[in-house]
């Protein structure tokens, strides 16, 4: 399943376009983020509401880039990728 056009938003990343969306979870933001062409596996990263009222796309940028050094097969199959953000820096949730 892929994010819908009408609600998420592009990022252009290394030469990649991905699409991203936030909502709200009981006390989460939750940043969900995939490629935009290839039906691979989801990024998912779940922001404390009292850490950051609003996600950017500055922020977005950060997200993606930490996730794919850690280890996200964005191109891959599969179950999504899901990280907490803690001091500014994702870790494996």
């Amino acid at each position: 399943m892929t994010l819908s056009k009408k609600r998420s938003r592009r990022i252009l990343i290394n030469e990649e376009t991905f699409r991203w969306v936030t909502s709200p979870d009981s006390g989460y933001m939750v940043f969900v983020a995939e490629h935009e062409f290839i039906q691979g596996r989801r990024l998912e990263v779940y922001v404390e509401n009292t850490t950051m009222k609003v996600i950017q796309p500055r922020h977005v940028r950060h997200f993606i880039v930490q996730a794919i050094e850690a280890g996200w097969e964005y191109k891959l199959a599969g179950k999504p990728t899901v990280f907490d953000l803690k001091n500014d820096q994702i870790l494996a949730r």
